[in-house]
């Protein structure tokens, strides 16, 4: 699991697209220390967790794009927090558990 948070960055890691693909932008705001906060709290259940410095990767920044143009923009921090690999259920609605209390 990673906790990732960078001010205006974010990560083009999909592969063969169009290169005018790697020229968006999304500028949002970061919340370094809510991604501590965030991790601090993950780390405390039990669960493993670590925190990285990275932009927020394009299935953040995609949608919230659309959903927020410039004409629109999003007022409030970004912190992404990336799920568990593989197909365990259980394990993704374990950290949603652990994730409730934030709300």
């Amino acid at each position: 699991m990673r906790i990732d948070f960078n001010q205006h960055d974010f990560v083009n890691d999909f592969h063969d697209s169009h290169p005018f693909v790697y020229e968006y932008d999304w500028p949002h705001k970061d919340a370094p220390d809510l991604a501590n906060y965030v991790w601090k709290h993950i780390v405390a259940s039990g669960t493993k967790a670590k925190r990285t410095e990275r932009g927020v990767d394009h299935g953040v920044w995609v949608p919230f794009k659309i959903m927020f143009p410039p004409e629109k923009p999003l007022d409030i921090p970004v912190v992404q927090i990336s799920t568990f690999h593989g197909y365990d259920l259980q394990s993704q609605i374990n950290l949603g558990k652990i994730l409730e209390p934030l709300r």
